[in-house]
């Protein structure tokens, strides 16, 4: 928006240099009062009233080509900001193009670490069962633990991604997106406590 607005104004940039082939018109007056004392107290039969007005009227034949020379650069200008202005468009509107598919792309790697998250929290249940049931040790235990903590802490690091693609994509769109496209935290499994 500043980048259209800053063409718009050296548009109006060029009219104004254009201006000055055209006449100069001109009114001004002047009301004045002025003493001319022989005493060194003016008194009232002293002052002379002054009274001027006048039309003036310019128009500058040959200026050396410099009216000419300053439309031609406030026409550059204008050219400039202008493709500056496209530049800026194009760059928004490919910063959103990537936005989006970098929200396409968190949002489906928070899916599959969401899935990994509930896979890993079945082996750790299931795990917890042999143990209890005298078919596995300890260790296996630890390791389902380990890999359920490690598929959580993916799982947030997942979001976080999809959170700062979605702001990102929101900025640079200016559509309220968050409250909309923001996934829910998922319910807490219901499920044996970790040893």
């Amino acid at each position: 928006m500043a980048a259209e607005e800053t063409a718009k104004a050296y548009r109006r940039a060029v009219a104004v240099a254009a201006a000055d082939r055209w006449p100069g018109l001109s009114l001004y007056a002047n009301f004045s009062q002025q003493a001319y004392p022989k005493d060194p107290i003016p008194h009232q039969h002293d002052w002379i009233e002054d009274v001027n007005a006048g039309l003036r009227f310019d128009w500058t034949l040959f200026d050396g080509f410099q009216t000419s020379g300053s439309v031609q650069a406030a026409k550059a200008k204008q050219r400039m900001a202008e493709n500056g202005a496209i530049q800026a468009r194009e760059g928004v509107r490919e910063a959103v193009v990537h936005s989006e598919y970098d929200l396409l792309r968190s949002a489906a790697d928070l899916e599959a670490r969401a899935r990994t998250v509930e896979l890993a929290r079945r082996a750790f249940e299931l795990a917890n069962i042999r143990y209890d049931e005298g078919a596995s040790d300890l260790l296996e235990v630890a390791d389902a633990r380990t890999a359920y903590q490690i598929a959580q802490i993916n799982e947030a690091q997942a979001r976080h991604d999809y959170f700062v693609a979605l702001a990102r994509l929101e900025r640079y769109t200016g559509c309220p997106l968050f409250a909309t496209a923001a996934p829910q935290d998922p319910p807490v499994p219901a499920g044996r406590s970790m040893r």
